[in-house]
């Protein structure tokens, strides 16, 4: 298997004074299945926000397939997005007269011919 996300010494402060993430580094490989656990008020949410573009670090760098995600600009942090990214927020933000397959379905790009859950 290879790597295909990484994070090397992310460290990340709001308010210029509240560091929520010191030097956090770590590798997750391909088809594998990972658990980030701590108690509330960790950094969980903060770290899978920078690790999914949503927030950029203070310093360090996020690497995905090698490429340093965390230095993208706008427009290639958005195309990456859309391209490699799903994103699935802690109230969810579905649709609720939407099942979860079809809420899935709204951020699938029309070209995509199938997802992992249609595979038999």
């Amino acid at each position: 298997m290879s790597k295909i996300l990484a994070s090397q010494n992310i460290t990340k402060i709001f308010n210029k004074k509240e560091q929520v993430l010191k030097g956090i580094s770590l590798e997750i490989e391909e088809e594998t299945f990972t658990t980030i656990l701590g108690p509330s008020g960790s950094g969980k949410s903060t770290l899978l926000n920078i690790l999914s573009g949503l927030l950029k670090p203070t310093s360090g760098k996020v690497l995905y397939k090698e490429k340093e995600i965390s230095s993208f600009t706008e427009r290639q942090l958005a195309n990456w997005k859309r391209n490699e990214v799903g994103h699935v927020f802690q109230n969810y933000m579905l649709l609720n007269n939407l099942t979860a397959k079809e809420n899935i379905k709204i951020g699938v790009p029309s070209h995509s011919t199938s997802l992992p859950f249609d595979r038999p």
